[in-house]
């Protein structure tokens, strides 16, 4: 009976464990994106960043717009991301009339602004992929139950090895496809990131749960 609370509280920790590993790897990729944006400034001058960032918003807003025309269930977080682009956009029109006070650090604060609302864009994007990992992982979990319930009746060795390696693989090969498409300046199809770490994540499933102890 006391076994129960401890395994519940064990849970709990892994679960918010796991929303702050989730949450560091996101701040990280909007600090790392905004180090680029910066870096862009500096070897490519103001201008030219300013009009990168808003060439790369413009082709996130068209890649959400035809994800939204595809989906219903993307309708309303979809408005709520034009609705905080809108705040953005505030901001850097305030910004903008504020131009005498602030001096020089206007230009950084646009930087960080446009940076921001990228970020936010992929984001939403990157919310889109996850019933991809889900399913995928479903079908690697069904795989890898299966090929256990072959080894188990059929006498096979464990593999602790390969238990514990594929199970630590996992939360990073969900993330890293994530933090990659959140810092890579340029544009590109969220597919040609998200499709191949998804089938990876499937597999490494599959071998978690294929090499778990045959009896628990």
């Amino acid at each position: 009976m006391k076994k129960q609370p401890n395994q519940n509280r064990k849970q709990r920790l892994s679960i918010i464990s796991a929303a702050h590993q989730i949450l560091m790897w996101l701040i990280l990729g909007f600090l790392v994106s905004e180090i680029v944006a910066f870096l862009m400034m500096l070897v490519y001058g103001l201008n030219h960043t300013f009009s990168y960032l808003a060439h790369l918003t413009e082709i996130q807003l068209k890649v959400i717009e035809g994800l939204m025309a595809h989906n219903r269930v993307l309708t309303l977080p979809a408005h709520s991301v034009m609705r905080l682009l809108g705040y953005f956009g505030n901001a850097s029109e305030a910004i903008s009339n504020h131009t005498d006070q602030l001096g020089m650090a206007t230009n950084f604060i646009q930087i960080v602004i446009h940076a921001a609302e990228l970020v936010v864009l992929k984001i939403a994007t990157m919310l889109v992929f996850l019933p991809l990992f889900a399913w995928l992982g479903l079908v690697g979990l069904i795989d890898g139950l299966v090929g256990r319930d072959i080894r188990t009746f059929s006498g096979g060795r464990e593999s602790a090895l390969l238990y514990h390696r594929s199970k630590a693989a996992i939360f990073p090969v969900l993330m890293l496809p994530m933090f990659i498409y959140l810092v890579l300046p340029v544009p590109i199809n969220p597919a040609r990131i998200f499709l191949p770490f998804a089938i990876l994540f499937a597999y490494l499933v599959a071998n978690t749960f294929k090499h778990f102890k045959k009896y628990a």
